[in-house]
C-alpha cells in the first residue's frame, strides 16, 4: 500500500469536514421542520396539489418541494403526492 502525501490527507479531511458540515445542515433542517409544525395537522385543508401551488407561487415545482420540506409552505403526502395547504401559499403570496 502507498503511502498518501500530505497534501492528500489534508485535502481529504477538508472533504470530510465538508461533508460532516453537509450531514449537520441536513439533520438541523429536519428537526427545525418537526419542531416548528411544518406538516398540516390532519384538521387543516389541503385545498391545492403541489403542482397548482408551484403554478399559483409562480415557481418551480422543484423550488415548492424545497419549500415543502423545509416547513415555509404546510403540506402533506398522501399516498405519495403532496397536498398543498392553500391558506400558507395565500399567506406567501401576500408577502412576497
Amino acid at each position: 500500500m502507498a503511502s498518501l502525501d500530505s497534501a492528500t490527507v489534508a485535502s481529504f479531511a477538508d472533504e470530510t469536514v465538508r461533508y460532516l458540515h453537509c450531514l449537520e445542515s441536513h439533520f438541523s433542517v429536519s428537526i427545525r421542520h418537526l419542531e416548528t409544525g411544518g406538516l398540516m395537522k390532519p384538521t387543516e385543508s389541503a385545498g391545492m396539489s403541489a403542482l397548482n401551488a408551484a403554478r399559483r407561487l409562480n415557481i418551480d415545482l422543484n423550488r415548492l418541494y424545497v419549500l415543502l420540506r423545509l416547513g415555509r409552505i404546510k403540506g402533506r403526502k398522501v399516498n405519495g403526492k403532496w397536498e398543498v395547504c392553500s391558506r400558507t401559499v395565500e399567506e406567501r403570496i401576500r408577502r412576497q
